[in-house]
């Protein structure tokens, strides 16, 4: 009896595992099929026109249930203008159904080709693209349960291959273009990646207007090596153009380099160490850049670098160029930020290196391009995006024949007619040898060089500063023919050199070779005209190499053939080729002058003077009225040029102040 029962029970089971054998795999051929794909195709098409009132095409949708393939082709969705918005030629999709049992979406591969998008944002008019934000953006307020919530947090993605082809997507006048992306994670689980020829471009706004950038990557690699990533970027171009003029148009004396003219090629290689929520660890452990057009080139670039909490510390750096050689064992840099108000401030340790101006002479001064002269130096920096701060900067050539030691700031870099470059020099010793030296590597006209070469060791002290097309230079020279003070202004906006020197115990006989004069105490004053065009027009007709301007001499004392002269004027007008000069001693009965030609200052020996007498002519009330209104002037000019020196060192204690109170704050 028991027997029957199981042989029915048996034969109950069978039947039914066969209804459901035969069920399913008619359910499994049935969705396999492509009748039923093309239907679903239909249904899918009509779901999303109706969801995103606009035209959806899908040429064909295939998917295997078993396998867990899907694939879609010839996908084409337009915006509300009939525009096409969106297309993907194919999109193919594996997943492991196995991984689905363990909480983990597993995609063994995933390509995609052909995708391109046009989108677009007018003024006050919503994006091209809003419309499918906003319809999906329906589906996403649905509340989802504690258990469904739980359950997508467990679930993890693993991606064993992807691949993107021909990706070409546009927002506005910016565009970026793929023609390749592949993906794989190894069995090790060490994942790499490849992009081929990405390819970037959009507009930005400046004060002056639209520029044009342009960036590209021929090859980037990705990798996974020794628990961080390492990435290689091939022909990395970087090209702006801010459709004007380049700047040293038309201005050859000006470097090349322009930010709104840039076309730099790198090559470089990067690891990325570690990243978390506040901190990212990284290396850059190659890099070259160029651009052949500005003249900018690094021949390598290396540091490591560790951001935490804004604020980055840059350790390591080197920076070689083609000859010169630079390195900042470290540096602090606060990263702006908008939201808490921020600004961008950096300081240094100490940077050391070797410096050849030549490297930069085409970015910057091409009157450099002949300066092969090493200069060892050392010097440390802070500043903001306002200011630089140069400290205990110290320059040397490797004979030792010339030492440098300053301090230095360039203040409002926002501000082009207010950028000020100072730089205060503490000592400057130099032989004349090497300031020939220094002097033959510029491609300019020499002047008095045979006199440069009779001042023996040169000690300078003083500041100079650039302005606004305006360079001063101020100080102390002392030589072997006497001590000098000066000041000296060069007015590129007039094409004027001005000026004073004064000296109480120059030998100015042993500077021209003229042994008669010696020692002299006095004050001049100068104004050279160094205008191409104002002194084209003089030299037409005569040729000559003399200065073209005006000298005012006030000597207090000076030895002529062993007769001790006081209170002598002189005047020196030189026209180029001709310098005539007029010297005037007032006495108490006659008045004695001395008249003098001379066409080069390196033939002292031939110089031409007439000496004559004035009887005494005594001077008119107006004469008089003159000279105490003279006398006023230069007594009120002295009052003001003191209260100017309060003021400048009223603000120098403040700007110390100030940078005082930087320095311990990004600290």
């Amino acid at each position: 009896m028991k027997k029957k029962i199981l042989i029915r029970l048996a034969k109950i089971a069978a039947i039914v595992v066969g209804v459901v054998l035969v069920l399913g795999l008619t359910a499994f051929f049935i969705l396999n099929s492509s009748s039923f794909q093309s239907k679903m195709r239909v249904k899918a098409t009509e779901t999303l026109k109706e969801e995103l009132k606009t035209n959806v095409k899908i040429d064909h949708i295939y998917f295997d249930l078993l396998g867990g393939d899907v694939e879609l082709y010839g996908v084409e969705i337009e915006d509300q203008q009939q525009r096409k918005m969106f297309q993907m030629d194919k999109l193919e999709v594996a997943v492991s159904l196995r991984k689905l049992l363990v909480n983990e979406i597993g995609i063994k591969k995933a390509n995609i080709s052909g995708l391109r998008a046009r989108l677009f944002k007018e003024p006050d008019q919503p994006a091209n693209y809003q419309f499918v934000i906003d319809a999906f953006k329906k589906d996403s307020t649905k509340t989802k349960t504690e258990d469904e919530a739980k359950k997508k947090e467990k679930m993890s993605l693993r991606i064993s291959k992807a691949k993107l082809r021909d990706l070409d997507v546009s927002y506005n006048d910016n565009s970026v273009k793929i023609e390749e992306v592949v993906y794989k994670d190894s069995w090790m689980g060490r994942p790499h990646a490849t992009i081929s020829n990405l390819v970037l471009q959009w507009v930005s706004q400046s004060k002056k207007g639209p520029k044009d950038n342009y960036a590209s990557i021929s090859k980037a690699k990705v990798k996974e090596e020794g628990g961080g990533y390492v990435i290689d970027l091939d022909e990395l171009k970087f090209k702006v153009d801010n459709r004007l003029p380049r700047k040293n148009t038309g201005k050859p004396k000006r470097g090349f380099f322009d930010a709104g003219h840039l076309d730099i090629t790198a090559d470089m290689r990067l690891a990325l160490n570690s990243i978390s929520k506040d901190t990212i660890s990284a290396s850059l452990l190659q890099c070259t850049a160029r651009d052949t057009m500005t003249g900018f080139d690094i021949k390598d670039l290396r540091c490591d670098v560790l951001v935490n909490k804004g604020v980055a510390h840059i350790t390591n750096l080197t920076l070689q160029q083609k000859s010169t050689k630079l390195k900042i064992e470290k540096a602090e840099m606060v990263l702006p930020n908008k939201k808490d108000s921020i600004p961008l401030s950096f300081s240094t340790g100490n940077i050391t290196g070797t410096a050849y101006l030549k490297d930069i002479a085409r970015p910057f001064a091409p009157v450099l391009k002949q300066f092969s002269i090493p200069l060892n130096l050392s010097l440390t920096m802070d500043g903001n995006d306002e200011a630089l701060h140069f400290h205990n900067v110290k320059v040397k050539t490797s004979d030792n024949k010339l030492s440098i030691a300053a301090n230095g700031d360039i203040t409002n870099l926002k501000e082009k007619q207010k950028l000020a470059v100072v730089f205060k020099v503490a000592n400057m010793t130099t032989s004349s040898d090497k300031a020939t030296d220094i002097i033959n590597q510029f491609a300019v006209k020499k002047l008095m060089m045979g006199e440069l070469k009779k001042l023996g060791a040169i000690v300078y002290t003083g500041q100079f500063g650039v302005y606004w097309k305006r360079e001063v230079f101020s100080g102390t020279l002392t030589t072997k023919i006497g001590n000098m003070n000066f000041e000296i202004t060069l007015d590129d906006l007039n094409k004027y050199l001005k000026g004073s020197l004064s000296s109480k115990n120059l030998e100015i006989g042993k500077a021209f070779d003229v042994p008669e004069v010696g020692t002299v105490a006095c004050r001049t004053n100068f104004n050279i005209d160094f205008s191409k065009e104002r002194t084209a027009k003089i030299r037409k007709n005569n040729k000559g190499n003399l200065p073209i301007g005006t000298f005012h001499v006030n000597i207090d004392e000076a030895n002529y053939m062993k007769i001790r002269m006081t209170n002598i004027s002189a005047v020196i007008e030189s026209n180029g080729y001709e310098a005539n000069g007029n010297i005037k001693k007032t006495g108490s009965l006659m008045d004695l002058n001395c008249s003098f030609v001379y066409t080069s200052t390196t033939e002292g020996q031939n110089l031409k003077v007439k000496p004559s007498i004035s009887p005494f002519k005594k001077k008119t009330e107006e004469e008089k009225a003159a000279q105490r209104e003279a006398k006023e002037k230069k007594k009120q000019e002295k009052a003001l040029k003191k209260e100017q020196m309060k003021q400048e060192k009223a603000l120098k204690k403040e700007q110390a102040k100030q940078e005082k109170a930087n320095k311990k704050k990004v600290e």
